[in-house]
């Protein structure tokens, strides 16, 4: 490979945005059908998207934010208090932790496994549903006009120098026939 292909390849190679591993949100839906007033929503962060089929599991190290709002309660999971999450086939199975919320004497306990009950403190279920999630919506990153001219400026710079490169070979390839 010619230095002047090798010289454009890395040009190109370092002009062009890397891509990073975005988060990925879900918005999640609690439903309790029986009990509308302990329905709520919640929110999940991924490190990466679930394969849409499957088991996808992540560990507490590929989860970034767990919250929810049931019943005029919050809860925002503690680093590391979300042991796994799992989905199947692209859809929530399962998302497991230990962690309370709310005073005394009336705290709460959240568990899913194909849905989610809300417990009291003393083990007595307030409510129980379905638990839905759905991804938000992404945007693709768009290079500023200032890279876009970076980048456009780079490759004419680069052609620029193998033209000049390839008119002084012509020269001396014509000077060497006449002499």
């Amino acid at each position: 490979m010619s230095l002047s292909r090798s010289l454009m390849i890395a040009a190109m190679a370092i002009m062009l945005p890397g891509v990073a591993a975005a988060a990925v949100v879900f918005d999640l839906t609690l439903t309790d059908a029986s009990n509308p007033a302990y329905s709520g929503t919640g929110l999940l962060t991924l490190d990466a998207a679930p394969a849409l089929s499957g088991v996808t599991n992540y560990t507490a190290a590929q989860v970034s934010g767990l919250s929810f709002n049931i019943a005029g309660q919050t809860f925002t999971a503690s680093p590391g208090s979300v042991s796994a999450v799992q989905f199947l086939n692209g859809t929530l199975t399962d998302i497991t932790f230990a962690q309370e919320i709310g005073a005394s004497p009336n705290r709460y306990a959240l568990q899913t496994t194909s849905g989610y009950a809300f417990y009291y403190n003393n083990e007595q279920s307030a409510a129980y549903g379905t638990i839905t999630a759905r991804q938000e919506a992404t945007t693709a990153a768009v290079p500023e006009p200032s890279a876009w001219l970076l980048m456009i400026m780079g490759m004419g710079a680069i052609g620029a120098a193998m033209r000049r490169r390839q008119a002084s070979r012509r020269a001396g390839t014509s000077a060497a026939i006449v002499g």
